[in-house]
């Protein structure tokens, strides 16, 4: 599963012929719902259950939990914290997979 596998941001050497941003291969014609749409998934505590792709110091990431509670049409960043040190964060779609959807899908 997605969960427990890390990925590369720290090397652009381990990327043959080039280096580009995770964030720019993102194509939100894609997605199966709109940032409303998403948001309307908000349980009765007023998050989306997700899992989010956090950076941790080494430049490593890994999906961890993560609470959605807001979008930011401006910036096209959804707003929520993390389960594991309850720190705020903004995410573009690309880097959260919610738990209500297929993460087949969403790969």
């Amino acid at each position: 599963m997605l969960a427990d596998e890390g990925i590369e941001f720290r090397n652009s050497e381990k990327a043959p012929g080039g280096w580009l941003p995770l964030d720019a291969y993102d194509d939100e014609d894609l997605d199966l719902k709109t940032p409303q749409g998403w948001l309307r998934m908000k349980n009765e505590e007023g998050f989306i259950p997700s899992k989010g792709l956090w950076k941790d110091r080494d430049g490593l990431c890994y999906w961890r939990k993560l609470k959605v509670t807001r979008f930011f049409p401006k910036s096209r960043r959804y707003e929520g914290f993390w389960e594991h040190t309850q720190q705020r964060t903004k995410l573009p779609r690309l880097r959260i997979l919610f738990d209500c959807e297929d993460p087949r899908k969403f790969v």
